[in-house]
């Protein structure tokens, strides 16, 4: 599949341009088209290390870049590293305003006042005409970060605040004072802090034990001297409520019983107006129903039917929005829409050349595991007459803690499923989006319950009907890629074959190589999530149980991969070929965890076809 003509896309404040990002085989673009005319106006790259992470209107003219980079030797895969970048409308006058100015990620800093620190934009301060609030964190350093004033033309800065946190997220009041500072604390605390007045000292309102929870404050509430916050520390699902950093009253806004909150949708002048939640199916919850973007979205909801509909940003005086609509069975498409009257006045659509009815519908499962717990998950099924006994992939989401599979387009599903092939996703425990206590059932339980749920759900599509077991393939990238080898082993006889794409497959080289035991964030990690008996993690580790395997294996692997170093694959190779099952290979010099460049992942996803085809038919 070609990348997205519109990877994301945002309209002026005075709506007369439009900005959007799309990519080719070497570099990501952000391009500018007049509205409604949509000519093009400029499109400028960013070199082959950096992407766009997002970009935001400052001014009717200026836009703002925050990109990812990626830094070889250090991260495998293109991170934040706190750059921002400026340039005008029509391309003139591009600058690095804040961060690495040179090219390589190595040189000299366009605030030398700050190497070695990265920014974030935090508040647009729309009543400023020159102006933006920008957060600072210094990469291994103490002191705390910082909250500035920053010209969005030359990059100067003016200081407005210190956090007491060395990572704090800061927070703005009604009248865009630095109010409110959340983050992790050196020993891993979550801590949130408040204070009155640009004059005042901060005040340690919430603590919350290492991965025990949190309370994240979101924007102000429109009660005077409250804010809406996401509350994640009884061990449930995640609550909206309103809270009161004086007094610490805390009320309760809403909450859903089986979801936590999936996404926060802001304007402008950073005031929240909707949570998502995905109960199986994406849902809604309006705090001010009457909020505009809430009464369009909800217009839009009721026009677009059964799609996933989300307002991406809107014009100064409200009047025009740039929205996005998707499902499945409807790849991204972007709406321009009058706001008073509704009309569509622009659709773009991101692959023009995927069409909704060759595309495979997706349902929602749930079943109970062996011990009772009851997981979900998602079965997509090809556009065939006879959906019984169907070839099966079994595709594992990496993480694998925090993260989940959810309802939606999935390009990668797609393809698997317009070869004749079911796709089943499980959101077994230690996925998010169920609740901390959801999340924390993971830890220290790899290649266990973690594994069963997966195994209980290749079971249920059996027991159901829809999975021929003679024909299973199990497939992931980094977690799912130690679950495809783990459930080879645990499994023999109920998978033909699998495939690992930057995996890890030794648990205890895990504390050893890669970049995540380089920080002490990183160790506390493992150490919880993971485990720390050498001998149980060998056992747990599908390169010291390769002789159990009985499928066919395909592993992929970056030879730059620093977050599963390329040690795992290889000696996952070498168990493999001395018990006789030596695995196809594929490897890529300048790839790092997952494939970046176009070529590379043509050439994987061919191979991973042919193979599935080899074993479980075409």
């Amino acid at each position: 599949m070609n990348f997205a003509s519109y990877q994301s896309m945002k309209i002026s404040p005075d709506g007369s341009r439009v900005a959007y990002t799309q990519r080719d085989d070497s570099r990501e673009y952000l391009a500018v088209v007049t509205f409604p005319e949509m000519q093009p106006v400029m499109r400028t790259g960013f070199g082959e290390n950096l992407d766009i992470d997002t970009f935001y209107w400052a001014s009717d003219t200026r836009l703002l870049v925050q990109p990812l980079r990626r830094i070889p030797g250090l991260i495998s895969f293109k991170a934040r590293t706190g750059e921002i970048f400026g340039v005008d409308a029509d391309g003139k006058n591009g600058k690095m305003l804040f961060g690495i100015a040179s090219a390589g990620g190595e040189g000299r800093f366009a605030n030398p006042d700050f190497t070695g620190a990265a920014g974030e934009i935090i508040d647009l301060l729309r009543d400023e005409k020159d102006t933006v609030l920008i957060q600072t964190i210094r990469f291994g350093q103490g002191g705390g970060n910082s909250a500035y004033r920053m010209n969005i033309h030359t990059g100067r800065l003016s200081g407005v605040a210190t956090s007491p946190l060395n990572n704090g997220d800061f927070l703005t009041d009604a009248k865009h004072n630095v109010a409110v500072v959340s983050g992790d604390d050196q020993e891993g605390n979550f801590r949130v802090y408040f204070r009155t007045d640009n004059q005042s000292p901060w005040q340690l309102k919430k603590t919350y034990p290492t991965l025990k929870g949190s309370l994240q404050p979101l924007h102000r509430s429109d009660e005077v001297g409250r804010y809406i916050a996401v509350d994640r520390s009884d061990g449930g699902t995640s609550k909206i409520v309103s809270w009161d950093p004086v007094t610490g009253d805390e009320k309760l806004l809403f909450q859903h019983e089986q979801t936590d909150i999936a996404g926060v949708n802001e304007d402008d002048d950073n005031r929240t107006w909707m949570f998502t939640y995905v109960d199986h199916f994406p849902y809604y919850w309006y705090p001010a129903p009457q909020h505009p973007l809430a009464v369009l979205h909800q217009a839009l909801r009721q026009r677009f039917r059964n799609v996933e509909v989300e307002i991406v940003n809107q014009t100064r005086d409200g009047s025009l929005a740039v929205a996005s609509i998707s499902s499945p069975v409807l790849p991204p498409r972007f709406l321009i829409v009058d706001v008073k009257s509704l009309k569509v006045l622009q659709q773009l659509q991101a692959y023009p050349e995927l069409k909704s009815e060759d595309l495979s519908p997706m349902e929602p499962i749930e079943f109970r595991a062996r011990d009772g717990a009851m997981i979900r998950g998602y079965l997509t099924t090809p556009n065939v007459a006879d959906k019984k006994k169907l070839p099966t992939v079994v595709l594992v989401h990496g993480g694998p803690h925090g993260i989940y599979d959810a309802y939606g387009f999935n390009p990668e599903v797609q393809l698997l499923a317009s070869r004749g092939y079911a796709v089943l996703q499980i959101n077994y425990r230690g996925s998010g989006g169920r609740g901390l206590t959801f999340e924390a059932a993971g830890y220290g339980k790899w290649g266990r319950e973690m594994q069963d749920d997966i195994t209980d759900g290749v079971k249920w599509a059996v027991a159901d009907g829809v999975t021929d077991p003679k024909r299973i393939c199990i497939f992931g990238g980094s977690y799912g890629a130690y679950a495809a080898l783990t459930g080879a082993y645990r499994e023999p006889d109920l998978f033909r074959c699998a495939v690992g794409i930057s995996g890890v497959y030794d648990l205890p080289m895990m504390f050893e190589k890669g970049d995540i035991p380089r920080t002490d964030s990183g160790i506390r990690y493992l150490k919880e999530a993971v485990g720390t008996d050498e001998e149980e993690l060998k056992r747990r580790s599908p390169v010291y149980n390769a002789e159990k395997i009985k499928a066919a294996v395909m592993l992929i692997h970056g030879a730059q991969d620093q977050r599963a170093p390329i040690q795992h694959a290889t000696k996952m190779r070498a168990a493999l070929e001395r018990v006789g099952n030596p695995p196809e290979w594929l490897t890529e010099s300048g790839e790092g965890h997952g494939f970046q460049d176009q070529k590379h992942r043509t050439e994987a996803y061919e191979k991973i076809l042919a193979f599935l085809a080899k074993h479980l038919g075409p």
